[in-house]
């Protein structure tokens, strides 16, 4: 199969909505880190989701992160083999995370939720998010582009993209902790095997296109930490309705889902394990 040139893949994707955060990075590496984005993807970065974004009530008791077209609404790409939580190969060596930000992007206030998210990994956890410097081979970059909020669950190999469309998608700390942990290789809460214990699904309020949202994940562990309902990697009672109801009711109901305000213990603690923090 002949593979599209650079300028030509890049077209491509600028019609879908995505830009290169790097203009200054050489096509050619740029390219062939789009091809591997693409075959490992589970979508591209789409514009529509911006739209949405756009016109999201920050009231409306659904989290940005639950609006985007992708796989359970933010996750743009999974481990080839889906087991980024499991399989050691898809975490970062020694807890540590080059990143880069896209400058000009973010204000003053957002630039803080960043730094605040960073600085609650450090203090709590044995991850590392340190600036890159331009030798690291595998980094994320930090962007806002116009495709709402999206990443992908662990440490895919390369540069991996963190989307943070502002003000939506950074409005708490807890949305770019959300994304960050998802980089760092964790998935939903609410699709842990052993959710029905805890939540139940109410079908009949999902959007039917959006039903494999609610797919449990049976590549990942809990790592012996209890289900969490504070959890900032945890849907919202109403995510992804077709009529506004609940489609997540908690066992008993009534218990609060779905906090963006930060970290809870429990978040804390399955980093630790996964990371073998206090070994």
């Amino acid at each position: 199969m002949q593979l599209l040139s650079a300028s030509a893949l890049l077209s491509i994707l600028l019609v879908s909505g995505y830009a290169n955060p790097l203009p200054q990075k050489d096509d050619d590496l740029y390219a062939k880190a789009i091809l591997k984005l693409r075959a490992q993807s589970l979508g591209l970065p789409d514009k529509r989701a911006g739209e949405i974004l756009s016109t999201w009530d920050p009231d409306s008791g659904v989290n940005p992160e639950e609006l985007g077209p992708y796989f359970q609404g933010d996750i743009l790409t999974l481990p080839s083999d889906k087991s980024g939580i499991i399989d050691p190969n898809y975490r970062w060596a020694d807890g540590v995370i080059p990143y880069t930000i896209v400058d000009g992007v973010f204000n003053e206030t957002q630039l803080q939720f960043l730094s605040d998210a960073f600085e609650a990994y450090r203090n709590f956890t044995c991850i590392k998010f340190v600036p890159y410097d331009g030798t690291q081979t595998d980094y994320i970059v930090i962007q806002g582009e116009n495709t709402g909020c999206w990443s992908s669950v662990g440490r895919i190999g390369g540069v991996q993209y963190v989307n943070l469309h502002p003000p939506g998608c950074i409005r708490k700390v807890g949305t770019p902790e959300h994304e960050l942990l998802h980089a760092i290789g964790f998935h939903h809460e609410q699709t842990r095997t052993d959710r029905d214990d805890y939540v139940a699904i109410l079908w009949e309020n999902i959007d039917p296109t959006k039903y494999h949202n609610f797919d449990m994940a049976n590549d990942s562990t809990p790592f012996g930490i209890p289900y969490d309902y504070g959890s900032v990697m945890h849907y919202s009672a109403t995510a992804f309705s077709i009529n506004t109801l609940t489609t997540i009711e908690t066992k008993p109901p009534g218990i609060p889902i779905g906090q963006r305000d930060g970290l809870s213990q429990s978040d804390i603690d399955k980093v630790n394990a996964m990371y073998n923090c206090f070994a």
